[in-house]
């Protein structure tokens, strides 16, 4: 684009972090105990971070319900060998919350 003249602004709307190492171990030692109903995934690479939490507490993956933001996060889920639970209805906080009670309190079975 700044080839042919426009004027280009660089703005980072989005960027990945790594969770603090405390709090996936905090994390792993409550997925181990089971302590776990149920964990909202919002992003692939939020799955991708899950599931190395999960090895680290020698956890198998399936073993931990999830419900996801998205389409995309749930086949990122389902790759990762998750047990995806519900799948939100759009895209967005209130629709992750609304699929995470209805599976709470409903008792929804794997996609």
């Amino acid at each position: 684009l700044t080839a042919r003249g426009a004027r280009v602004d660089r703005v980072v709307a989005y960027r990945t972090l790594d969770a603090p190492p405390d709090a996936l171990a905090d994390f792993a030692t409550q997925a181990a105990a089971g302590a776990l109903d149920v964990v909202l995934v919002a992003s692939p690479s939020a799955a991708g971070a899950l599931v190395r939490a999960l090895a680290s507490a020698g956890v198998d993956p399936s073993a931990c319900a999830v419900v996801c933001i998205g389409p995309t996060t749930a086949d990122a889920c389902i790759g990762y060998g998750l047990h995806v639970t519900a799948v939100a209805a759009a895209p967005h906080d209130d629709a992750l919350i609304t699929a995470t009670l209805d599976c709470l309190t409903h008792g929804r079975s794997p996609v």
